[in-house]
């Protein structure tokens, strides 16, 4: 049943253009199928059934069967067999990073993350039954961020956002057998499906390195006191010699490598061949609608539609569709819940997965607890899905669409006089566990528009007095 609280959102009246928080007055509080008031006063009213994981549910991906999914979070993953006799399994795994991907043989390939390593866990003994690890880039051993893996099994295509490389591995003899270079904080990567080409889209605006310890005895050797430089400068592009060390800079902020995509052969023995890099979106300290872009595109999702490689621009608001072998730029699409505020950034588009026809595209709103619909014929957003807060990434299962919320209904108040009771369906979880939210998808027009002007009221854009 829908609150006064939300009804009153609705409520557009006449005059100047004023917005605010929804919330008003009332406190944060987590209703679990109600309306949830979050801390910064926005609303949650995520239709559908909800799955607990623990904190920060990053990924999901639904079991082979299609019956039950897996949930990557903090330090471990949630196993439901099947949904629809829910029974929650939690394995740790500490470190695990916030990727996966199904393996012929029915185990799920994952990253461990700080190790510098991919692992096979198998779903019979809820255990990482094999590691495979990355080699080092002096102290450094990477971090695994995303991967796609050939329809046989036997190739697995790494990102590492540290060491800013794309490393592909033989799975079957279990061992690395290339490190190829990528862009600035390879964030994504995607495999066409007919395995010629590989895409990664770097998310990183700056070439980070390492800061030598210091050689005048009297400073710290393990940092810095200060900040080296200020950005933009000469120093934070070049670098500058500081408390008795040479700190390296950043590089320039506009080099090919920052907010990029890249494509990748794949040559006949498997292994991916640099072809070409395109900057997405808008470049930071580029023309926008309020002046300069301040952020620049940050590319951090990817999807292959048709002989299209649509990219997510989180910094951007926007999503863009490329033709994935000449790498142009064909359109772009800004995500505008609602049209008086288009100049405003802050939907953050994120996951990016396509339905089951290929026709409509789910686009995660991190920004503002959203899933958008778009139909790819159009070009434009049909209709949007609340959620849970942050949707992380989607996955169509039949009807039914799955969405990862990285901190589930939020926290709610803490302390005695809020202590959860034993009928909360959080109970005996960790204070804000993530959740993936199962939601079958509409058909009519009216439930498709109430959603929509839910995203509105939610988030505080339709104008109230």
């Amino acid at each position: 049943m829908v609150s006064a609280l939300f009804l009153s959102a609705l409520a557009a009246p006449s005059g100047p253009s004023v917005y605010r928080a929804p919330a008003g007055a009332e406190y944060a509080r987590v209703v679990p199928g109600g309306v949830t008031i979050l801390p910064n006063g926005r609303l949650l009213t995520p239709p559908g059934r909800r799955f607990y994981g623990r904190d920060n549910v990053f990924f999901n991906v639904a079991t082979p069967d299609g019956k039950g999914t897996v949930m990557i979070h903090t330090n471990g993953l949630t196993l439901y067999r099947d949904l629809s006799k829910p029974a929650r399994e939690t394995v740790e795994i500490r470190g695990i990073a916030p990727c996966g991907a199904w393996l012929p043989d029915g185990r799920l390939l994952v990253s461990t993350g700080d190790e510098g390593a991919i692992g096979f866990f198998d779903l019979v003994t809820k255990t990482v039954t094999e590691k495979i690890q990355m080699p080092p880039v002096g102290p450094d051993r990477g971090y695994v961020n995303d991967m796609a893996v050939t329809p046989d099994g036997k190739t697995a295509y790494l990102v590492d956002v540290v060491n800013q490389r794309l490393i592909t591995v033989d799975l079957m003899a279990k061992r690395v057998r290339a490190q190829t270079r990528a862009g600035r904080q390879p964030y994504a990567v995607r495999l066409a499906p007919h395995g010629k080409s590989l895409f990664v889209a770097n998310i990183g605006l700056f070439n980070y390195s390492v800061i030598p310890a210091s050689q005048d005895p009297a400073r710290d050797k393990a940092g810095i006191e200060v900040p080296p430089f200020a950005f933009p400068s000469r120093d934070a592009e070049r670098g500058v010699e500081r408390e008795g060390r040479f700190i390296p800079g950043l590089g320039d902020s506009q080099h090919a490598d920052a907010h990029s995509l890249f494509k990748y052969s794949i040559d006949g023995t498997g292994l991916p061949v640099f072809a070409r890099g395109v900057k997405t979106g808008i470049p930071i300290l580029g023309v926008a609608e309020r002046g300069r872009a301040v952020g620049g595109s940050a590319p951090n999702s990817l999807q292959w539609v048709g002989g299209e490689l649509i990219v997510a621009n989180g910094n951007n608001d926007t999503i863009q569709a490329y033709d994935a072998n000449s790498m142009r730029l064909k359109r772009t699409l800004k995500l505008v819940p609602e049209p008086t505020l288009a100049r405003y950034r802050g939907v953050i588009p994120g996951g990016l997965s396509v339905d089951q026809a290929g026709k409509q595209l789910f686009v995660s709103e991190c920004g503002v607890n959203s899933v958008a619909v778009v139909d790819l014929a159009r070009w434009r957003v049909t209709y949007r899905i609340p959620t849970g807060w942050w949707p992380t990434v989607t996955q169509q299962v039949g009807d039914r669409l799955l969405i990862a919320c990285q901190k589930g209904l939020g926290r709610g108040p803490k302390g005695a006089m809020h202590r959860r009771p034993e009928g909360d369906e959080r109970f005996g979880l960790p204070d804000m566990p993530g959740m993936v939210q199962e939601v079958v998808l509409p058909k009519d027009a009216a439930t498709q528009r109430r959603w929509s002007l839910m995203i509105r009221a939610n988030n505080g854009l339709i104008p109230m007095s």
